[in-house]
């Protein structure tokens, strides 16, 4: 009901022209319609090809009023009444000055004008809002909205439909999965499932939307590793903290506890790439049996002016509607390159896109959490990392050997080698430095060598097939990248892995426990323990 609320309050306020930019014409006049018709307005609606018509008789058009600038005059000359007005596709006849100039005006003349010539004029249209009108942005549906359109379309089908969705939660799982979809989407994917199996089935909906979903550009849904946490191997201390964190976001979790605890809002995973940062996104969410979302930030800048402010919008809608959910943000350096300067060179986009993204992490009170995944934060501006924006921020740093021992047994299992019998020991022993997807990548070369000859793997093939890897670490090390990204984190960050010593490989990370949240004590205790 925020857009509801917020769009009467606006009209009562005499706010002038106001522009809501979707692409969902008919829920939006549904809506603005019923908020009119409160207020004691008569509701026009205009359109190019028929002219100016009440809205709920389209037949009644006034043909000649379909020229905008006609249209605009004699909006400018009405004095019969309160009325509000819904102008669709206007955006490129704003390009006329007198068309441009004549809405201004009845934007300022219905700020003070009696109540006989008040006209609230809003534009629905897809485009960028113009200069002159305020935007008001629309909701995607709600649970309740989406819950109307299920029973809406359920009226429309044979009875053998309804009674199968109203079996075994069918329902209330159709109504979780169209969450997160507009109206006309849900509907579409509603008539999908029909056509294809004549029935409502939830699973087919959630097909249908990871489709639409991942489709909009800067959002994708993406499938979770069904493993959860098992799939990560090592990064100890990360594991146990989001196994607590779970319990914030179980249905059974009390009211009392939901007011006592703060709602966590996420963590930023830093570190060398390859060690299992976007890994622990996708395990978190199938741990967590959350919907996971993969924001790419990069995809959120629009080609043209105020592009990216949409695509950023659209996301974060996105995210909001189907929540619970995890918003992994991988690679946030990337997308967000620039914004801690003056971002002249784009004309600004990246400072606003950042600034707006800040806003929304701190004013949200969506249950999503956030997993943003970085490999040098030194990239990032400081106020990303200021106290509140994350509950922690980890630094993942190349494993040592008691987690390279934990990704190698992940691999085993992953790729079938429990029966092979290869030495673990001896592989961790001569991958000192090596990321997870270092050793990885010797386990599969060893798989090909072993392929070759038609046998099993051996020890000696992945050792072989380690000896021709160039650890990144080392490349970083040249660059003084490294160096630099650990120093960080001795004073920003939490490492994500347990600090157990292992002499052998050289720069073991050993920073002190920086909690952004502030913990309990037993945890405490237990960190300056290990």
């Amino acid at each position: 009901m925020a857009f509801e609320k917020k769009l009467a309050n606006m009209i009562k306020a005499r706010s002038g022209l106001l522009w809501i930019q979707t692409k969902e014409e008919y829920r939006a006049e549904r809506k603005i319609m019923a908020i009119a018709a409160k207020l004691g307005h008569k509701v026009f609606c205009w359109r190019a090809s028929i002219g100016m018509f009440p809205i709920e008789n389209a037949d009644d058009a006034d043909a000649a009023l379909s020229n905008p600038l006609q249209l605009a005059k004699t909006l400018y000359q009405y004095s019969t009444g309160p009325m509000t007005i819904i102008v669709e596709d206007i955006k490129s006849y704003l390009n006329n000055p007198q068309v441009a100039r004549y809405f201004k005006d009845i934007g300022r003349k219905s700020q003070s004008s009696g109540p006989n010539e008040w006209v609230q004029v809003i534009a629905i249209d897809g485009g960028e809002v113009e200069d002159g009108f305020t935007l008001v942005d629309l909701d995607l549906p709600d649970r309740p909205e989406i819950e109307k359109l299920v029973d809406g379309m359920l009226k429309m089908v044979p009875a053998k439909v309804r009674e199968d969705l109203s079996q075994n939660g069918n329902r209330d799982a159709a109504i979780d999965a169209l969450t997160g979809l507009e109206a006309a989407q849900a509907q579409q994917a509603m008539a999908q499932s029909l056509a294809e199996v004549k029935r409502i089935d939830p699973d087919i909906l959630i097909q249908s939307k990871k489709t639409l979903i991942s489709g909009s550009g800067a959002i994708e849904w993406k499938d979770p590793d069904p493993r959860g946490l098992d799939a990560v191997g090592g990064l100890t201390r990360l594991k146990t903290y989001l196994q607590r964190r779970r319990k914030a976001f179980q249905k059974s979790r009390s009211e009392d506890l939901n007011r006592r605890l703060p709602r966590p809002k996420g963590i930023m995973v830093a570190g060398i790439p390859g060690t299992g940062k976007s890994l622990s996104a996708k395990a978190v969410a199938a741990a967590w049996q959350l919907p996971l979302l993969r924001f790419d930030v990069g995809a959120a800048f629009g080609k043209y002016v105020g592009e990216s402010e949409k695509g950023l919008k659209r996301a974060l809608k996105v995210a909001e509607a189907v929540a619970p959910c995890i918003l992994w943000i991988d690679e946030v350096e990337k997308g967000l390159a620039g914004s801690g300067g003056g971002g002249d060179s784009d004309g600004g986009t990246t400072v606003r896109v950042f600034g707006e993204f800040l806003t929304w992490m701190n004013e949200t009170e969506a249950p999503v959490y956030i997993v943003a995944t970085c490999n040098n934060p030194t990239n990032l501006p400081s106020e990303f990392f200021r106290p509140g924006r994350f509950d922690r921020i980890w630094f993942v740093d190349s494993p040592n050997r008691a987690d390279r021992l934990e990704v190698l047994q992940v691999m085993v299992n992953k790729y079938n080698l429990a029966d092979v019998g290869l030495d673990l020991e001896k592989v961790a022993d001569v991958t000192q430095k090596f990321t997870g997807a270092e050793l990885e990548h010797a386990i599969v070369e060893a798989l090909w060598a072993a392929d070759d000859d038609e046998r099993d793997p051996t020890t000696d093939d992945v050792v072989k097939a380690a000896e021709d890897v160039n650890p990144i670490v080392v490349g970083w090390g040249d660059r003084g990248t490294l160096a630099e990204v650990r120093e960080w984190a001795t004073s920003a960050a939490v490492p994500a892995n347990d600090p157990e010593e292992d002499k052998k490989v050289e720069g073991e990370f050993a920073g002190r426990v920086f909690d952004l949240m502030g913990e309990d004590e037993d945890e405490e205790s237990e960190g300056s323990a290990n």
